[in-house]
């Protein structure tokens, strides 16, 4: 079970616009992003995902459920193909270009 809270920021508008970077990802839109970090702590990850915002990265937060728990999924951009988000996943600063995975947003 895969369910997925989007990281509201104030002036962004919902669209199926792909990319790396600009507002909050609409994750009901689907498509593939790039996860950079999994955590336990759903205050530390909603940080990253601001910082990250703050950054100009295209957002999400991933909830999935565990045998160990709750990870939130600290994700950035939406693309419609894998291909695509793993080309922009080299465009990233270090040490995510090195320390990501791509999934399917749902």
């Amino acid at each position: 079970d895969m369910s997925v809270e989007i990281n509201e920021a104030k002036g962004t508008t919902k669209g199926t616009r792909a990319g790396l970077m600009g507002g909050v990802a609409d994750v009901e839109a689907g498509g593939y992003c790039i996860v950079l970090l999994s955590l336990t702590n759903e205050a530390q990850a909603d940080r990253m995902i601001a910082e990250l915002g703050e950054q100009g990265f295209r957002t999400a937060k991933l909830i999935r459920s565990t045998e160990d728990g709750t990870l939130y999924r600290v994700a950035v951009g939406q693309f419609l193909t894998v291909e695509e988000a793993q080309e922009a996943a080299g465009l990233l600063p270090e040490p995510y270009r090195s320390n990501h995975f791509v999934t399917r947003m749902e």
